[in-house]
């Protein structure tokens, strides 16, 4: 029997690989420790991102200690793995999202040292880079099985996840939907990442790898866990890997693209947006971009949905009342 765990900080397909791992190496079954011992799903990409794939989601020494307990009493599997994951927590220091970020990097090193001291393989997906578009895919707003800090419930759409962490951060309420955004695109700090020091013993995978070179990446992740692949589960997988891959890149296209649709809006040129499938959160980090970046705001009351073109977003802009000293780029 043999155990591991993946990890990283951020929410940037652990799940997958975690599914990956089972999957190429020959797995049937998979044991999660709520819900039993059952057959490892063929597509895990069916369901919201990966999570067709029942994962086990750790995020706290109790639930590593317990769940390494099961593994070694009771899984009749012969690999088992569980996905590290470092939850929102509430404390004094909540309003303040600096102080918020350095807490939760010192509880989640604390359970890597868990991991690390009952000897389970730890396969850490590493983000560490200072980039605009990377940026903007950690902190793009996922709605996902994690209650709010707020109400205790799960957010069911984009919307109430951004109405949560307005009134969560911010103390803030808003009536409209346009109201929610320009709030927001004045307090949301979208390009920040946290700059993680992983003190445990780990085999590091960058997210780069992850996302566009896995199928080359595999053979050393599964030669450090002792693994095999089997190439007919690898053919198999290849394709569900690109399908999943696609889901990824809709994020990260917009992210790659920031500076230049802002740029078309302020001088007045085309640009299609519709390709970038504009969300509420796009818009937001847009208007973020547009009031810290160029002090420029959008005539946005009754506008629920911005335009798919630059150059009618355009005629929308103004000069911005509010005081932006800083433009958060990092």
């Amino acid at each position: 029997m043999k155990n591991f765990c993946v990890t990283s900080y951020n929410s940037i397909g652990c799940t997958f690989l975690d599914w990956t791992i089972h999957w190429v190496s020959g797995q049937d079954k998979f044991y999660n420790v709520e819900t039993g011992v059952g057959a490892l799903c063929n597509n895990p990409v069916e369901k919201l991102n990966a999570h067709g794939h029942n994962k086990n989601f750790i995020t706290s020494s109790e639930e590593i200690l317990r769940t390494v307990d099961q593994f070694d009493s009771w899984s009749p599997c012969k690999l088992n793995s569980f996905y590290l994951g470092c939850s929102m927590m509430t404390s004094d220091k909540l309003k303040d999202i600096d102080a918020y970020n350095q807490e939760r990097i010192k509880e989640y090193n604390n359970l890597l040292s868990v991991v690390e001291t009952n000897q389970v393989p730890i396969i850490y997906v590493d983000l560490n880079e200072s980039l605009l578009a990377l940026s903007f895919y950690v902190n793009y707003p996922r709605v996902i099985d994690k209650p709010s800090l707020l109400t205790g419930k799960i957010p069911a759409s984009q919307k109430e996840v951004l109405t949560d962490i307005l009134k969560t951060f911010f103390d803030k309420d808003a009536d409209s939907i346009w109201e929610l955004r320009e709030k927001l695109a004045l307090t949301l700090r979208p390009f920040y990442t946290d700059q993680i020091n992983i003190t445990a013993n780990h085999f590091s995978i960058d997210y780069k790898e992850l996302w566009f070179d896995l199928h080359n990446q595999l053979p050393s992740v599964l030669d450090h866990l002792e693994l095999t692949i089997n190439k007919d589960r690898f053919n198999q997988w290849l394709p569900i890997y690109y399908q999943w891959q696609n889901i990824q890149l809709d994020i990260i296209r917009f992210g790659w693209s920031i500076k230049k649709i802002v740029e078309a809006i302020v001088n007045n040129r085309p640009l299609d947006l519709k390709k970038y499938k504009l969300d509420l959160y796009k818009e937001i980090v847009i208007l973020h971009v547009l009031l810290y970046g160029h002090d420029l705001n959008i005539k946005s009351y009754g506008l629920e949905k911005f335009p798919d073109n630059t150059e009618q977003i355009h005629t929308l802009l103004e000069k911005s009342q509010h005081s932006c000293e800083k433009y958060w780029r990092d």
